[in-house]
């Protein structure tokens, strides 16, 4: 002991340091929790208190001492919480303080308000954890607590209190924790003294066990009522000829809407997946080794939706025109799929032959590799195309290869988006509802969007080969009519003057299937007397083949000496055998075939 000089040198007992206190007191509480009311039996209906006592007014920490409850002090349950208990429940429950004033004055305590019971709630500790006591911090994983209320006593020294109790699953004990503070019955000089007083129970919270209610059964049976009207309404108007259900069907599926549809559900779709990745996965670490592949798929979804919703955007405004100004709609296409069809013959010509010009654009000789020329040959075709849909029969030619076009754009652009957006945006939301505890309702929203658009675009490639098909016919229909010509499957190509110099000369080379046809005869190919009889007489022929070879390094084409009349202007086509050399018959044989 040492004199107190504060207190006018009264003798009080020497307090250790905080750290000191803290440890004597967990010792204290450990030592004593194995024979004291709840904490020895979890169902015990006694009381257990904790009583602090301070030496000054300076003394904000005091000494704590714990005991099961003197006589006219006692927490009682009133409505306790039930035996069986469900996670996600809640439970109101009930209890209280009785005091016996005669023995325990009460006084007033409280930072904004005074009440005799200052603070009380119920603390719901997981039993795996350790002794629940009033002391034990709100923290996740080991208690959790209710809001603190207050309350004053009545006659009789009772105060009610009710707290709603609603836990997770696990095995608890939870107490109902009431605090006062009464006179020192030692020394009345002192600060009063504070009870902690406490009764608990122990209970199993089961896993959520979620029945359907009246009010679903009800709500359901409301909306099935109406769909059920409104469906057996449409059969009716449908059979009674006051529908049209073809019509109905028909502009649901139309291009405007499948472009409006595709448009926002692909945006819908990666907004709401950039959302989950910033507030679902960054701030989840059981997702973080998701994250760079989130990252990843975010910036592809939005590349992919973007570039098909500009697609969409760009086949609106041509069924726009298409609907509203026919003039403008074939300005639009003959300058869109005008110059997108000389650009694609170019390039086939390109892929499948070597030869001297063998592409014509509006019955013109073009050469492909001449820049110049098919940029002339664009504007100039551009403006064939406007003057021959005048007719309504090249009108709808150009029509079918418009619509046939966008419908295979539309799926050429559903199985990017499938690659890019739709497949790996579903692995991640389903990743991140199987990893995370909780399942972020902005996770499910993405997956049903991912989903439901993957769904439609993968049943929408089913009639791919058809689309194509039909976009391939409509560009052959168009070609044919608007003269187009270049070398097809079956290597027939157009022959001009130069190429024919060129056959006059010796540097180029045709080969023949019939000789009779060379001649003239009954026999003679389709594609061959436009041009062989007048070159056949100076060839030589290799006999014994069934395909003779001809070759023209005899014939002095710029004198048209053999030649009874001199080729014209014009387009000529001839049978492609090649390529391959000429078999042995002279010196210079050329090197390429036509």
């Amino acid at each position: 002991q040492k004199t107190n000089k504060r207190s006018g040198g009264s003798p009080h007992s020497l307090r250790p340091t905080n750290m000191a206190k803290t440890t004597f007191l967990l010792l204290a509480l450990i030592g004593q929790a194995a024979a004291t009311c709840y904490l020895e039996d979890a169902n015990a209906a006694c009381s257990v208190c904790w009583k602090t006592v301070y030496g000054s007014a300076e003394d904000t920490t005091g000494v704590t001492t714990m005991s099961e409850c003197p006589e006219g002090i006692a927490v009682s349950w009133q409505t306790p919480v039930p035996t069986e208990m469900f996670a996600g429940s809640d439970y109101p429950v009930t209890y209280r303080l009785t005091v016996d004033e005669a023995k325990f004055p009460v006084f007033k305590k409280g930072k904004d308000t005074l009440n005799h019971v200052p603070h009380a709630n119920i603390h719901s500790c997981i039993a795996s954890r350790g002794a629940c006591t009033p002391f034990v911090a709100n923290s996740p994983g080991l208690a959790t607590h209710t809001p603190a209320v207050k309350g004053d006593l009545v006659d009789g020294g009772l105060v009610d209190f009710t707290s709603d109790v609603s836990l997770t699953e696990e095995v608890y004990t939870i107490i109902a924790h009431v605090r006062f503070y009464t006179l020192n019955d030692k020394d009345n000089s002192l600060p009063h003294v504070k009870y902690d007083v406490a009764v608990g129970v122990s209970r199993e919270v089961l896993p959520e066990v979620v029945a359907v209610s009246t009010d679903s059964y009800i709500t359901t049976g409301a909306i099935g009522g109406i769909l059920l009207v409104f469906i057996v309404a449409l059969l009716w108007a449908a059979r009674s000829g006051r529908l049209d259900v073809d019509m109905v069907l028909e502009t649901v599926y139309s291009e405007h809407v499948t472009c409006i549809v595709s448009m926002i559900g692909g945006l819908a779709d990666a907004v709401a997946f950039t959302v989950s990745v910033f507030t679902v996965m960054q701030v989840d670490n059981e997702l973080v080794q998701a994250l760079p592949a989130s990252y990843f798929f975010m910036v592809t979804s939005w590349l992919g939706s973007l570039y098909v919703a500009w697609q969409d955007t760009m086949q609106l405004r041509s069924m726009y025109l298409q609907h509203s100004s026919r003039e403008r709609f074939i300005q639009s296409i003959a300058k869109t799929t005008g110059r997108r069809q000389v650009s694609k013959a170019r390039r086939l010509s390109l892929e499948r032959t070597n030869s001297v010009n063998p592409l014509s654009i509006g019955g013109v000789a073009v050469d492909p590799n001449c820049n110049t020329s098919i940029k002339k040959a664009k504007d100039e075709f551009e403006e064939k195309i406007s003057q021959m849909v005048g007719e309504d029969k090249m009108y709808d030619m150009l029509l079918e290869l418009e619509v046939s076009a966008r419908e295979l754009v539309r799926k050429q652009g559903d199985v990017m988006t499938i690659l890019t957006e739709s497949i790996p945006i579903s692995a991640i939301q389903i990743y991140t509802l199987n990893v995370s505890q909780d399942a972020p309702i902005i996770s499910i929203i993405t997956l049903v969007i991912a989903s439901l658009i993957l769904g439609a675009k993968v049943s929408g490639l089913g009639g791919y080969k058809e689309s194509r098909l039909r976009r391939d016919r409509a560009e052959a229909a168009f070609r044919k009519h608007f003269g187009i010509e270049v070398v097809d499957d079956k290597h027939h190509m157009v022959v001009t003057r130069g190429t024919l110099d060129k056959l006059a000369s010796g540097e180029l080379a045709f080969a023949l299937e019939d000789t009779r046809g060379a001649m003239g005869g009954a026999d003679t190919k389709t594609t061959a007397p436009s041009v062989l009889p007048q070159l056949s007489a100076p060839f030589q022929s290799n006999t014994g083949r069934s395909q003779q070879h001809y070759n023209a390094h005899t014939v002095n084409a710029p004198t048209n000496q053999h030649l009874q009349q001199p080729y014209g202007p014009g387009a000529y086509s001839i049978q492609m055998l090649g390529p391959r050399r000429l078999p042995s018959g002279g010196a210079g044989m050329p090197a390429s075939m036509v």
